[in-house]
């Protein structure tokens, strides 16, 4: 094992880079790409962090978007400061942005084969692992995406990573390093509490008799160095920033005020949906819930096997697991699927471990581990090849292209933001779902496109008939003059000059 041991990380590598780098280029560009690639940019080009391409009165849920053509007090603060340093050294584009994803995923599988080989004590649960990981779809989807993700998930593995490595050396220098991580992960996205309570319990967990009192001011310093520079941001409009960061938190928490409705969303939207076991969804969709049941069986049947639950190390798996599930559920009530970053990498361990147990028990379980490892491999690369193949990205950029070529004949147009990641944010571009019905603006161009304007106009219906109503008033007054694919665009009449003709595809 030792000897092939470089030759397969090598592999694992490049068959990782080479999906993950083929998912960025296909999937549709979506809003949050654009909502949090724009104060980074904004940031790199003028010096200042507001999110210029929101407009202010484009609210949804209980978000609150005071002041954010101002400031971005939104969400945490390193994601965007650590893309305007990415832009700096790459450019400013769809790609790079993915590119700083696929990178931190690659951080991450390095970052659990240490740990995996420090709790289990074996270089092939290790390595098993990672080849899982590497291949999963949801993994490699979340690194092929613009958001702050993956990026909170591997430097919250990575406090993990190097806690575990340095403990026995230098315990004071450990504690320091692992919370300077993080820190940084919970100053990404606030779910990277999970991984820093992960790492407070591994501490305690196998070095609570050596801490000392100056151990925890030690750990406390990275949150304070942080938490200072950002209150110094903050402090530039504090009555902006509680509007903006308590209204994107509002509704997250609800389990105890309705566990049932809770727990039922999060069953159904983080789980079923996102492996197609929900009502209506295809034959080929349900083909993916072949990954869910290995996973969950997988998770049981760690539990119940008395070599996992007596093993020191492969016990903490099990905690974190436990841990990482019911924290998800209590902090995030909206059951999101992109949040599964947390928890698939601890199912995949624990899947791993119990593989190599069976394993080396005989003969008979090896060919049930094979046979089910090779099955969950072949459904996540027939995931994430066909999603790949679809190339949903492919009328996106024909839009784009479309947009860019007449945006000169247009002095206000409103669309989603991810389109203002190849219009470099324009300021003619505004996203605003609403179509300017709070705001009173009167665009000269709309893009309606059905994964997101199409979609949340159709739920106010039920939530602001007033401004549904006005929505389709407006775009009955206007002609289309681009329809493909996923986007339909609009044109206030006279808006350009009588000569510009209607483009249907």
């Amino acid at each position: 094992m030792r000897r092939s041991t470089p030759a397969l990380v090598l592999f694992i590598t490049v068959a990782y880079l080479g999906l993950a780098i083929m998912s960025a280029l296909a999937m549709r560009p979506w809003c949050d790409e654009g909502w949090f690639s724009n104060p980074a940019e904004n940031l790199l080009t003028t010096g200042s962090m507001p999110t210029s391409v929101l407009d202010p009165t484009a609210a949804w849920r209980g978000v609150n978007l005071q002041g954010i053509d101002r400031h971005t007090y939104w969400v945490m603060p390193l994601y965007i400061l650590a893309q305007a340093g990415w832009y700096r050294i790459t450019g400013f584009s769809l790609i790079s942005m993915r590119m700083f994803s696929v990178l931190w995923g690659l951080v991450a599988l390095a970052c659990w084969y240490i740990i995996l080989k420090r709790l289990s004590g074996s270089t092939a649960v290790g390595l098993l692992a990672v080849i899982l990981l590497a291949t999963d779809f949801q993994f490699l989807s979340t690194a092929g995406d613009g958001r702050m993700d993956m990026m909170t998930a591997a430097l919250g593995s990575a406090a993990l990573a190097c806690y575990l490595s340095m403990r026995e050396r230098h315990l004071g220098r450990a504690i320091l390093v692992s919370q300077i991580f993080g820190a940084a992960s919970f100053f990404t996205h606030p779910l990277g509490i999970l991984g820093v309570v992960g790492v407070i319990f591994v501490t305690l967990y196998y070095d609570g008799k050596r801490l000392r009192p100056g151990y925890i001011v030690l750990a406390g310093l990275p949150y304070a160095v942080i938490a200072t520079g950002w209150a110094f941001y903050i402090l530039q409009s504090p009555s902006d920033f509680l509007p903006q960061f308590a209204g994107n938190a509002s509704g997250r928490m609800e389990l105890l005020q309705a566990p049932a409705t809770v727990l039922w969303r999060e069953i159904e939207q983080r789980y079923l949906t996102p492996y197609g076991l929900s009502a209506g969804m295809s034959i080929a969709a349900r083909l993916k819930g072949i990954v869910l049941v290995i996973y969950s069986i997988g998770l049981l049947a760690a539990c119940a096997d008395k070599r996992i639950r007596n093993d020191r190390g492969l016990r903490v798996l099990l905690i974190l697991a436990a841990g990482n599930l019911i924290g998800l559920t209590l902090l995030d009530s909206f059951g999101i699927g992109w949040y599964l970053i947390y928890i698939i990498p601890l199912a995949i361990a624990l899947v791993a471990a119990l593989a190599n147990a069976w394993w080396r028990s005989g003969r008979g379980p090896r060919a049930a581990v094979a046979l089910t490892l090779g099955l969950l491999i072949v459904v996540q690369l027939t995931v994430s090849i066909s999603r790949i193949a679809r190339n949903s990205r492919s009328d996106f950029l024909a839009a784009s292209d479309f947009l860019r070529s007449r945006l000169n004949g247009y002095r206000l147009v409103m669309a989603s933001a991810e389109f203002g990641i190849p219009l470099r944010f324009d300021k003619r571009l505004i996203d605003d779902f609403r179509l300017g019905y709070r705001s009173g603006k009167r665009p000269d161009l709309i893009v309606m496109d059905t994964p997101r304007y199409c979609l949340w106009t159709a739920l106010l219906r039920n939530q602001d008939a007033g401004n549904y109503r006005y929505i389709q008033d407006l775009l009955a007054s206007y002609r289309v003059v681009y329809d493909h694919g996923a986007y339909r665009m609009y044109e206030r009449p006279r808006a350009v000059s009588a000569e510009t003709a209607s483009v249907r595809q």
